[in-house]
Formats: C-alpha cells, structure tokens, sequence
C-alpha cells in the first residue's frame, strides 16, 4: 500500500466516525478527500490495483450519499458517476449490484435538480470542482487545476453572476502563480487578466482596477501571443480597452 493509499484510509476511517457523530459537513470535508486521494494514488500508480479499486469505488459511493443527505445534489451525482465507473472495474456480483444502486442514486440527484431549476448551475461547475481538486492533489498540474478554475469562471459570467466569474479567474491567477512558467503558462496568465479586465470594467463598473489587469495582460501577449496576419489580436484588444476606460476616468 503506497503512502497516498494509506493517508486516503486514514481520511475514509476519520470521514465515517464524523458522519456517525452528526458531523456531516465534516465527514464530506473528509470523505470528498479520501476520493482525492484514491484518483491520486490510481494516476501515480504503474498498474492497477484491485484492492484500491475496491477502496475508492466504496469511497466514492459513501461521498456520494453524505452529499446528497446534505442536499449538495449536483456534487453528489458527479461523485456518484464516478462511483458507477469504480464498480464496473470489477467482475464480482456484489459490485455490479453497486453498480446499480449507485446509477440509480445518480438519476435521483439528476431529479432533484430538474425539480429545481434555480440549481442547475451547479450540475455544470460541479465537473470542474471536483476535476479541480483532483488536479490540486497531484504534483505539477497547476495548469489544469487553473484551466477548470478558469471554466467555472467563464460558466459563471455566461449565467450574468459576474462577481464570483472574478473570484475564480484571480483563483486561477493564484495557481497559475504556482506553476512552472513556460509560454502556455504566461499566456493562461494574459488570458485570465484580460477577463478580469473586462468584467470589472463592463460588469462591475470597476474601470480602475481593470486598468491594472489589462495592463499586466499586455505584457504577457506582447512577448508570447502569436502573430495572425501579422497581429496580436487579444493583445490590441486589450490596448483599445484601455483607450476607452482611460477616456472616462
């Protein structure tokens, strides 16, 4: 058993003696983790195990179930999918009859949610969150941890929720920070500033500070976006905000 299996026990064990105390936000806290740990552990690893298999299959559906005792449906069907694919690593009856219960639980989730619109939202960042942790528990991948916290953002200013767009693009501003820098990095940077920009100019009616970010995006495209029809398109955008915001201060 390697270290990330064991410290995912550990989690797995601590999650159940929470839940069976009343402590349900805490035992989802811990179980959600114990799943991380499982995914990790599965990518780390040269070859499949039938052991962890198990493991993170029981895990997953355990996850699952606080989630949705919690009302926290959208999460939970994610989790409860990947529970479904866990189980149909295994060729046993018990896991197949897993299997099932854990799909049917899923499309109650999926109910729950149709029979409240107003949640929807959360089924599609509910993906990505959990994509996110899996990426934040994995050495060198600040870049895909970025590039989901980076979509949810985009989800988020698409449904006319601007504010927290802005909380997740200085999110992945904050990763993207952590990352080894290479020119996909510097432009993923250029990019999460110019939307930052553009929200706080356009939606939030913050023209000062959307003047810092288009700045620091236009550095980042001068040196690194590539030339189309001998243009740096993102880049002249940038400069033609920075026109308009500076003729209204």
């Amino acid at each position: 058993m390697t270290q990330q299996e064991r410290s995912a026990a550990e989690l797995f064990d601590r999650a159940v003696f929470e839940h069976g105390h009343g402590k349900l936000d805490t035992a989802i806290d811990l179980m959600r983790d114990a799943v991380i740990m499982y995914a990790a552990a599965d990518s780390a690893a040269a070859q499949p195990s039938d052991e962890r298999t198990r493991a993170r299959s029981v895990a997953c559906r355990l996850c699952g179930d606080f989630l949705a005792e919690s009302e926290r449906y959208a999460e939970a069907s994610k989790i409860y999918q990947e529970a479904v694919d866990q189980y149909s690593l295994q060729q046993s009856e018990e896991a197949e009859v897993e299997s099932r219960r854990c799909a049917h639980k899923l499309l109650d989730c999926i109910a729950m949610l149709r029979a409240r619109p107003f949640e929807r939202l959360n089924l599609l960042i509910a993906r990505y969150e959990h994509l996110q942790r899996q990426y934040a528990a994995q050495p060198a991948h600040e870049m895909q941890e970025a590039e989901c916290a980076a979509h949810i953002a985009r989800i988020l200013a698409r449904r006319d929720r601007p504010d927290e767009a802005v909380t997740r693009y200085r999110e992945a501003l904050e990763i993207l920070g952590r990352a080894e820098m290479d020119p996909g990095v510097y432009m993923a940077i250029a990019e999460s500033n110019h939307r930052l920009g553009g929200l706080l100019a356009y939606r939030l009616n913050e023209p000062a500070e959307a003047l810092l970010h288009y700045r620091k995006a236009i550095v980042l495209y001068a040196e690194y976006e590539p030339y189309v029809y001998g243009m740096q398109q993102a880049r002249e955008m940038c400069e033609r905000a920075i026109k308009e915001l500076t003729a209204i201060l």
